[in-house]
């Protein structure tokens, strides 16, 4: 990145940073000026002093609370305390309101009609009788609530302290009430409002801008790396030593995992925007009494959606973030001088580092399986609970399920078992090319469970990991040319036999293919007779899955010399011997 564009994105986010504090001052200076005390600044009136009566009473209102209601009593969206009411029987129709309900609905309706009254705070009376042993409150001679036993049972203490408590309690809040329906408190909050979006705006603007850099940052590492471009490098080039192969393609891993951290900073940043905008409204919502309702609707009303939808982010996230560490520590590992390509001609052949290179890919794979696994049965478990269900009983019978589903479920055990031996014991991994009974191609996906196969004509073979009995890894270190050539039974043996040898060697000595043959061509010689002549055998060490192109061309070099040595490839032959009793009896037929 240029100087001056460096320069020009810290000035902007110098300004941005200012603007910022510039907001965060306005907005203490303005909450620390004379502004009447908030109603969670006030002395708790509604706690009484503990004593053993009072005790004694609350813990007795807790063993007869089964009958009995409680919810709280708001006014202008804020908790004042609570009150009760008996609760419904179960027998009562469902259409009609539950008492706790209706009595709240009714004393909000009559705070909120009294509040729009316009009365005078400053000759505000509030004031409770007794009428029939129960105290009523009254507001300027508007009767307001009723105290019920119940209701200062549940705070301990008796009907007289209950009133008094309330009483204070209605002063305060009436006051407040009218105090935060005047203009000039209006227009402060206005204020304070602007300020919370201003600060919400700059602080998107910064996360747009920083999403924007780490998108720039994908797309460039996305035009060098491809999808197969990890493991395309391991499959070296002829041109390219081994180890170098193997340098470019834990590079392009590195890239990838790159590519995929810098994915999961770009969500988290989305979520990040989001979750800002959304405490924003929130905050500002709650700074007006018209509004602040719509604060207790967010809380209450759609809670357990948002806290389902909490909970499925989190568990995303946790997956992507666990991924990510994953990535993270594998390239921590590649990143060390022990996969140089020094270090490799040193300590290790430069298969050993390249077959280790495919390892550590497979069980990177398999770790970030595992972890989406138990993370998602966590995130289960977690909404299940937000949701009310209990735990206990839960994980107890899912446990005893869990037993039924093993016996009956024993292959899927089977086949994990099997597929952990598989990665421990290193029998293969992705990329090498295996054999499985009558199965053959290139592994795909590699897991605990399945192994997945691509064979010569692009064919996915899916096969259980504990139906694999016996592998046939045809690129675990090294591979192997296995030649049988036919010479005609005519032909001279000693001649062919010393061509085939120099075209192995001509290949081993050529500088575009010398890289991919690891020892010096072994001609086996006549190994066996067959209809089309003697055949003639020669190995050829070569890189992991590259026997087929050093056969190949092989072959054709060898067809070529063939030609002009003016050895012929023989046809398939057959000798008949026939009796001489036999031709007379077939001359003579009149005898039979």
């Amino acid at each position: 990145m240029p100087l001056n564009v460096i320069r020009k994105i810290c000035c902007r986010k110098k300004r941005a940073l200012i603007l910022v504090s510039l907001a965060v001052c306005c907005i203490l200076w303005l909450t620390s000026s004379n502004i009447p005390a908030a109603w969670g600044q006030l002395p708790d009136l509604s706690a009484p002093k503990l004593s053993l009566e009072k005790l004694n009473a609350w813990l007795d209102f807790q063993g007869r609370s089964s009958n009995i209601d409680t919810a709280a009593l708001r006014l202008d969206g804020r908790r004042l305390f609570l009150i009760t009411a008996p609760k419904i029987s179960e027998d009562a129709s469902a259409s009609s309101p539950a008492p706790i309900k209706q009595r709240i609905k009714e004393i909000e309706f009559k705070l909120r009609k009294f509040v729009k009254s316009d009365f005078n705070p400053d000759t505000l009376k509030v004031t409770y009788l007794t009428q029939n042993g129960l105290p009523v409150i009254y507001a300027n001679n508007q009767p307001l609530l009723t105290i019920t036993v119940e209701d200062a049972e549940i705070y301990g203490v008796d009907l007289q302290r209950r009133a008094e408590d309330v009483t204070a309690l209605f002063q305060v809040a009436l006051v407040r009430a009218q105090q935060e329906r005047q203009p000039d408190f209006l227009w402060r909050q206005v204020g304070i409002a602007g300020l919370i979006l201003g600060g919400v705006v700059a602080v998107s603007w910064l996360t747009s801008r920083l999403q924007r850099y780490i998108r720039a940052r994908r797309r460039k590492l996305s035009k060098e790396v491809t999808p197969d471009s990890g493991r395309s490098a391991l499959s070296t080039d002829p041109k390219t030593p081994t180890t170098a192969a193997v340098t470019t393609a834990l590079k392009q891993s590195s890239k990838q995992k790159r590519q995929r951290l810098h994915a999961f900073q770009q969500e988290l940043l989305q979520i990040w925007q989001i979750c800002l905008w959304m405490t924003g409204v929130f905050l500002i919502l709650g700074l007006f009494p018209q509004t602040r309702w719509m604060q207790l609707f967010l809380i209450t009303g759609i809670r357990l959606p948002l806290q389902l939808v909490g909970v499925g982010v989190g568990i995303y996230l946790a997956i992507r973030l666990s991924t990510v560490l994953i990535d993270h520590f594998f390239r921590s590992l590649e990143d060390t001088d022990f996969f140089s390509p020094e270090t490799a001609q040193k300590l290790l052949t430069p298969e050993s580092v390249q077959r280790l290179a495919l390892r550590i890919s497979t069980l990177s794979q398999v770790l970030k399986n595992i972890a989406a696994i138990i993370l998602t049965i966590a995130g289960l478990l977690v909404a299940l609970s937000v949701m009310g269900a209990p735990l206990g009983p839960l994980v107890a019978g899912a446990g005893v399920i869990g037993i039924a589903i093993s016996f009956a479920a024993q292959s899927v055990l089977k086949d994990s078992i099997n597929g952990f031996l598989i990665l421990f014991e290193d029998q293969y991994g992705v990329g090498d090319w295996i054999t499985v009974g009558e199965f053959s191609g290139s592994v795909e996906h590699m897991g605990l469970r399945i192994t997945q196969l691509r064979d010569v004509e692009g064919m996915l073979i899916t096969i259980p990991n504990g139906d694999i009995r016996a592998v046939k890894n045809q690129s675990k270190n090294w591979s192997r040319v296995d030649i049988n050539v036919p010479i005609a039974y005519g032909a001279d043996l000693m001649k062919a036999m010393q061509l085939m040898d120099k075209i192995a060697w001509e290949i081993h000595q050529d500088a575009d293919w010398k890289n991919l043959i690891l020892e010096p061509p072994e001609l086996k010689g006549a190994d066996d007779f067959c209809d089309r002549g003697v055949i003639v055998k020669l190995w050829i060490k070569t890189q992991p899955l590259e026997q087929w192109r050093v056969a190949r061309e092989y072959r054709r070099r060898l067809k070529l010399a063939f030609d002009q040595a003016g050895i012929p490839l023989p046809l398939p032959q057959q000798v008949l011997w026939v009796k001489p009793q036999t031709i007379l009896n077939l001359s003579n037929p009149a005898d039979e």
